[in-house]
């Protein structure tokens, strides 16, 4: 019978920068760890339960695995845009449980006989999401300089739209820029008293069009040249300033898992105007919903932005929702794990033993690391 206490966890299989699915395996370990004493390891040698950010992640280290291990996998897109095959071919049947970001996608995979719950959200304000970060230079400058001068809304588009294809920067099909810009091109023309403003990377396709339209902006950070810019990100806490500093945030893909962005405009009491993508219906009231509708999208802006009552409502009301959500299965998935984990009760090590070990936990992480970047390597030649 395997002891409550002295189970062993890791989460492994994100983008390694800590961009959304570092930050995604972050709130899930937060969650873990706020609800029971199971210890964190580093080596997957060394946990009773490997959760990976995404199924690529797995296939990069399921030759770490072996069979005592309980397998739990985030399932970060819409399952049928994105891992369609994944399920009908059964590429699947290692993983033991599956988290998803959305109460559609969980529904999706509950509907098809899987284990699915929606994973938690969980903050934990002495890390990642509140962590002291030195702002080398100011990027909020431009944004207090315009509010200084102009009653206008900021609303803040933080995604990235651009992929690079056939050597030129064209729109990135997801996440749908070219009705952000007919929008915004429209909400102008109508006298909505609004400012785009654009921050992030691979912003290339939306900027080009901006400016070839003659459209007013603020680009926040550094623009983009002609090359990927992805090695510029800007930090998760500048990005929650930025998004503090503005009066809405707003999303149009087409499909999505999430987005975090709503998720971190609710968090510093933000509403974000959002297509019926990932968790938006989760987490924000009805009328945010945009409907892909260009007159029907702008009379609703319209109605929003006019008026200070109304945002004070919606954001009360999307902040509820956001509350009773983050943690909705947290309690479901922690008792699963634990039953799947005593149906696999062959643990090959103890809690004492692992903080006896730790710097050699450390050692093996490291080893791993190598190991997985390495295979990736020669699947790429």
């Amino acid at each position: 019978m395997i002891n409550k206490n002295n189970i062993t966890f890791t989460t492994k299989g994100g983008d390694y920068n800590s961009w959304a699915l570092d930050q995604m395996l972050l709130y899930v370990r937060n969650g873990i760890e706020q609800k029971t004493k199971w210890k964190y390891v580093e080596s997957i040698q060394f946990a009773d339960i490997v959760i990976f950010g995404w199924f690529t992640g797995y296939i990069e280290n399921k030759f770490l695995l072996n069979k005592r291990q309980v397998i739990i996998c985030l399932l970060e897109n819409d399952t049928e845009k994105v891992y369609h095959d994944l399920f009908q071919k059964g590429l699947n049947h290692k993983i033991d449980l599956w988290l998803t970001q959305s109460t559609k996608e969980k529904n999706k995979l509950t509907k098809k006989g899987f284990k699915a719950f929606v994973m938690p959200y969980s903050q934990k304000f002495n890390n990642l999401s509140s962590q002291k970060t030195l702002f080398k230079k100011d990027y909020l400058k431009s944004l207090r300089t315009f509010k200084s001068k102009s009653n206008k809304k900021l609303i803040v588009s933080i995604q990235r739209d651009s992929s690079f294809i056939n050597n030129k920067w064209v729109q990135k099909e997801q996440k749908n820029p070219s009705y952000l810009v007919n929008l915004y091109k429209e909400s102008l023309k109508q006298n909505l008293p609004i400012m785009l403003v654009l921050t992030g990377i691979r912003r290339h396709w939306i900027i080009n069009e901006l400016d070839k339209n003659k459209l007013p902006y603020i680009f926040v950070g550094q623009k983009p040249d002609i090359k990927d810019d992805y090695l510029r990100k800007i930090p998760r806490e500048i990005i929650r300033e930025i998004t503090k500093e503005c009066d809405f945030g707003i999303v149009t893909s087409s499909w999505e898992g999430g987005p975090l962005c709503i998720i971190e405009s609710l968090e510093v009491k933000k509403l974000t105007f959002s297509t019926d993508v990932g968790f938006s219906k989760d987490l924000l009231h009805r009328d945010l919903i945009l409907e892909g509708n260009l007159k029907r999208d702008i009379e609703a802006i319209k109605k929003i932005i006019n008026s200070e009552s109304k945002i004070s409502d919606l954001l009360d009301k999307s902040l509820k929702k956001y509350s009773k959500f983050k943690t909705l299965d947290l309690d479901f998935i922690i008792k699963k794990i634990f039953l799947l984990t005593r149906e696999k009760s062959n643990n090959f090590l103890k809690q004492y033993l692992i903080n006896k070990i730790f710097i050699l936990d450390k050692f093996l992480s490291s080893i791993e690391n190598f190991l997985r970047r390495f295979l990736c390597f020669l699947n790429k030649l």
